[in-house]
């Protein structure tokens, strides 16, 4: 029998001397990207316009939307379809499309 009920997790919340020690140069940053990483990010977003289709194109920009901190997507396909009116497996499916597009002109 456990003897009392407990926790291993740390506490998560802050204490308010430790809030109040924050500093801007303490606070998260996102990374700074370097010189070629702009350059690289660059080109490809010149290769989003190649995408004919403006509703294709739209999918794979709202896709690229990437969180700096966490690394994740900004928006879930479900999260795009209902902010293009369609179904989350339709946004997918042009997501790929424009993808493919990009492909054949850059490898072809």
């Amino acid at each position: 029998r456990p003897s009392s009920c407990g926790s291993s997790w740390q506490e998560t919340l802050m204490e308010l001397d430790d809030l109040l020690s924050l500093t801007a140069e303490s606070q998260i940053r996102p990374p700074m990207p370097t010189s070629s990483e702009i350059s690289r990010m660059d080109e490809a977003l010149g290769w989003v316009s190649w995408i004919q289709d403006t509703a294709h194109r739209r999918v794979v920009l709202f896709w690229m939307m990437i969180h700096p901190l966490s690394g994740q997507h900004r928006y879930s396909w479900r999260q795009i379809g209902e902010r293009m009116g369609r179904d989350h497996k339709t946004v997918k499916g042009w997501f790929y499309r424009g993808v493919a597009v990009i492909t054949k002109k850059k490898y072809t």
